[in-house]
């Protein structure tokens, strides 16, 4: 760790846990003003802190299937787009740009100090209905395409204009639009939030000294870690599990067919390798994991 003037080990911890505080400060924006019962009670949604690489450097006490795959979902918009405006927002849901299922929505914002990037927040929330053939996050389809609307990373507002065609096509698409805007509403706050406070990081400790706090928060985390396997046993550990079904039935069956998923994790040094090796094929239904979900 530096310990250059301006960052000690001291002010590394204190950024540290300030970027862990953006993350739990975003989830309570979010629960006070969502307006759907599975944000509000549910608590179905999960938020984040990225540097500019999209990266994930904080992240709130929220759900494992979120927050795993969201670094892939803030990278897409990175590559998507490379003339990011302080008051840009981004939204998209594709389960092939590191989503989950089309109800699970990423916003994502950037956050900028006197013209420099500093990194994102973003805010993936479940939003009940995405325009599917039924409501909910599961029909019985067998194509994407009847999983309701697929947004790929876009600009829902540029320097803090709104892009009403985008409005008009998400909420044209869903059976609840009053609900699902106030939901996209809360998404966008809570994230102005986080933008907010890194922007008040960055003011205190000077933009170089966060950035570089940032990439030692990453370093730290993989140090952790691989300090944690080193103290353990090398060795292999297998299980497997059936889903059952995948809501499709096919011709000539009476009910749809369980699938297996079978996984084996071998630890070797500071490693683990995990292998999915006689897990059945993908199935018909909407049950299947994209890459970003699976690793």
């Amino acid at each position: 760790m530096s310990s250059s003037p301006g960052f000690d080990p001291a002010t590394f911890e204190v950024i540290k846990n300030s970027l862990y505080s953006i993350a739990a400060e975003m989830k309570v924006v979010l629960a006070r003003t969502a307006y759907s019962p599975i944000l509000k009670s549910a608590g179905d949604y999960s938020c984040g802190v990225f540097d500019a690489d999209g990266q994930m450097v904080a992240q709130g006490p929220d759900l494992p299937i979120h927050l795993g795959s969201m670094p892939d979902a803030v990278r897409a918009v990175v590559a998507a787009f490379n003339d990011f405006s302080d008051g840009d927002v981004y939204i998209h849901n594709d389960p092939y740009f590191g989503g989950s299922h089309l109800p699970d929505v990423n916003v994502v914002l950037p956050a900028f100090v006197e013209g420099r990037l500093l990194g994102f927040c973003c805010v993936r929330a479940h939003w009940p209905d995405v325009g599917s053939a039924t409501p909910g996050s599961y029909g019985a389809v067998t194509e994407i395409f009847g999983e309701g609307l697929r947004l790929p990373p876009v600009r829902l507002e540029h320097a803090g204009v709104r892009n009403r065609d985008v409005d008009a096509i998400i909420f044209a698409n869903v059976r609840t639009p009053d609900e699902r805007r106030g939901d996209l509403n809360a998404q966008i706050a809570a994230n102005r939030r986080g933008v907010q406070r890194l922007q008040g990081l960055a003011g205190k400790y000077g933009s170089d000294t966060l950035l570089r706090a940032m990439d030692a928060v990453i370093d730290y985390s993989e140090r952790m870690m691989r300090t944690l396997l080193l103290g353990m046993p090398d060795g292999e550990g297998s299980f497997e599990d059936f889903c059952d079904g995948d809501g499709i039935i096919e011709d000539g069956q009476h009910e749809d067919a369980t699938f297996r998923v079978r996984l084996r994790v071998v630890k070797r040094g500071d490693s683990l390798l995990f292998d999915f090796d006689g897990s059945d094929p993908q199935v018909a239904g909407p049950m299947n994991a994209p890459l970003s979900v699976t690793a």
